[in-house]
């Protein structure tokens, strides 16, 4: 694109409008657009003699067509269903297209994009592929790059956009960040190393992957759109819009795309995603690191949602000490970085010390012990004292604890979630460093 959110082309080939007991078939196209409000529609072609039916309560085609017209996606128990079908259906003997009949540019307004992962349904396809050609929106700092793993090959090729007078720097620093919204960035292909075909079945697993792995790289949800498999016969499937994609937005992840190592993160991530047993906890870890990067919940909602990750990864390591900060401790320490507080959290330091709380730990014989206020055991108590209502002596309640204080935590927090994120891939290279903000060297990588 040449201009942000611009309306996009999400489907050709054959449709079905249906509504109740009025049905056309035909062949049409469909679009979206996001801003500056969402809206989808279509434009359709079909046959007057075979191409609609309706009931004998309408006498006459365009009693039919104003029925489908008066429908809207808003309106739950009147929803006008488009599906894609095989364009070999919408085909009746010597009744070929173009035909007389068409509709064009139905607007309809959605309040929920999700519309588009939801009552819009693309053809299921059983069959192989030769390859996959898909989008990334909003995959900013990332340039083109070539992943290559066991049995894939991926692509990303970035979009090269022109540079206009108006813009402050270039398209997506400019007018991007005027406009927000969502702009293709990247055109991704999926093909096998050796060429050959492969089931789209694991196709669709795979892609799955590449949006959790793009969006850990991002820090926002970002993954394939507008995905169309091919084989020698042309487009043999296609597929829409994820659940969740994230608007133009200045959060960023720990990852840039120049960074070396990024094809061993890539592919260590893949022989984990293909382990089952495994694969539901990166979608957690994943999805909890996403939503707490964008501050779902606010900063406590995402000092629970980080403290989740750590008692998850905790379990993963075989880790069991109690209480749970001395499991957040030990995560930490094999970071191989230090526990202890910095000046960038001098509002942390003033709440919880010594003087004013005493922290205390029971032992294996289970008598308290004195122990020390650090990062792991701030951020643990301070969830603790974001769900627990009820007074304790040992840590200060969450109204002692000031807005600069809990911004300081989340951010320890996810510094933390996203070293261990790095490590359990295995990660080796660079990476940006959120509290000193910083590209520097991942700790272990010297080991």
């Amino acid at each position: 694109m040449e201009t942000p959110n611009q309306p996009l082309e999400i489907y050709r080939g054959g449709l079905k409008l249906k509504y109740k007991d009025v049905t056309i078939r035909g062949k049409g196209r469909i679009f979206v657009r996001w801003l500056p409000i969402p809206e989808i529609w279509f434009e359709m072609q079909y046959c007057e003699k075979c191409g609609i039916k309706y009931p004998a309560t309408l006498t006459t085609k365009g009693d039919a067509i104003n029925c489908l017209l008066e429908t809207g996606p808003n309106q739950q128990e009147n929803c006008l269903e488009v599906t894609g079908v095989p364009e070999i259906a919408v085909r009746h003997k010597k009744h070929l297209f173009p035909s007389k009949g068409k509709i064009r540019a139905i607007h309809m307004s959605i309040k929920d994009p999700d519309i588009l992962a939801g009552n819009l349904s693309f053809p299921q396809y059983n069959g192989t592929c030769n390859c996959i050609k898909f989008h990334l929106e909003n995959f900013k700092n990332f340039g083109n790059l070539r992943l290559a793993e066991k049995e894939y090959t991926l692509y990303l090729d970035a979009v090269n956009f022109i540079r206009r007078t108006d813009d402050e720097s270039n398209i997506l620093d400019g007018r991007m960040k005027k406009t927000g919204g969502f702009i293709v960035t990247h055109i991704g292909v999926l093909k096998r190393l050796d060429q050959s075909a492969f089931p789209l079945t694991d196709a669709i697993i795979y892609l799955n992957g590449i949006y959790f792995f793009a969006s850990f790289l991002s820090g926002t949800w970002c993954g394939p759109t507008l995905a169309q498999g091919f084989n020698d016969e042309g487009i043999v499937w296609q597929d829409g819009v994820p659940e969740r994609l994230t608007p133009w937005t200045y959060a960023n992840g720990c990852v840039k795309g120049w960074t070396a190592g990024i094809e061993d993160l890539f592919r260590n991530f893949m022989i984990q995603w293909r382990d089952d047993e495994k694969r539901d906890a990166i979608k957690n870890l994943i999805q909890w690191y996403v939503e707490s990067n964008l501050n779902a919940g606010g900063t406590e909602g995402s000092i629970i949602l980080v403290h989740s990750a750590f008692l998850l990864l905790a379990n993963l390591n075989g880790f069991e000490e109690r209480p749970a900060y001395c499991r957040v401790r030990r995560l930490v320490k094999d970071l191989g970085i230090s526990p202890e507080l910095t000046s960038k959290q001098e509002n942390l330091r003033l709440v919880y010390n010594d003087n004013n709380y005493k922290l205390l730990t029971k032992g294996k014989n289970g008598k308290e012990k004195p122990d020390t206020w650090d990062g792991p055991s701030i951020f643990s108590e301070l969830r603790n004292a974001i769900v627990h209502a009820k007074d304790k002596k040992d840590r200060p309640l969450l109204h002692k604890v000031p807005k600069e204080a809990r911004e300081e935590a989340l951010d320890l927090g996810l510094w933390y979630l996203e070293l261990c994120l790095l490590k359990m891939l295995d990660h080796k290279g660079e990476y940006k460093n959120r509290i000193n903000l910083k590209y520097e060297m991942v700790p272990w990588s010297s080991q």
